[in-house]
């Protein structure tokens, strides 16, 4: 702690560690899970959330070689749409997921997931596209699907993991058709 002329300037340091979490419980038996092994590819400018996707991918049992998590630099951000189509290319557009924060903002400049997804579907690119984003309003999230989106998902998950993944399953299912229930 730093006593200034113009206030108090404190700093912080924290060790994160994540711990592989329990086996997923609590879903209902008829809930729609996401298919096994999927290409996950997540974009966030914070931290926090590229941590969360990473359990987010243990939990989601995805394809852990193929996915990515970007957002840590302008460039990653910048090459994301030539990065799923040529994954989409190699892999196949319905095996991939992909989960764009909506505010990327950089010193180099600021990305919109909107804008993400506009240039994607503009290449072609049909697989499925969620914006993450604090502002998730019923009008936001009308606007996100507007720009091509497929849904939405708030930052603030009550839920935690299970029920993020429970939410993509949905937006999986209405889109392919190809969720799996639970118990059926």
């Amino acid at each position: 702690m730093w006593v200034q002329p113009d206030g108090v300037l404190f700093e912080m340091r924290l060790r994160v560690t994540t711990v592989a979490p329990p086996p997923a419980t609590g879903f209902p038996q008829d809930a729609v899970t996401l298919p096994e092994s999927l290409v996950f590819v997540c974009c966030d400018d914070d931290a926090m959330p590229r941590i969360f996707a990473q359990v987010l991918l243990d939990r989601a049992a995805a394809d852990l070689d193929s996915s990515l998590i970007l957002g840590e630099t302008y460039e990653e951000v910048v090459g994301l749409v030539e990065r799923v189509l040529e994954m989409a290319a190699r892999l196949g557009e319905d095996r991939i997921l992909c989960i764009l924060d909506q505010n990327i903002d950089f010193d180099a400049g600021s990305i919109t997931g909107t804008d993400l997804v506009g240039d994607l579907r503009a290449r072609g690119f049909g697989g499925l596209l969620v914006i993450q984003s604090a502002n998730d309003e019923a009008e936001d999230k009308r606007g996100y699907v507007a720009a091509g989106a497929d849904g939405s998902i708030g930052k603030a998950v009550k839920g935690g993991v299970p029920e993020m993944i429970s939410h993509l399953a949905e937006l999986w299912d209405a889109k392919y058709g190809a969720g799996r229930r639970r118990g059926g």
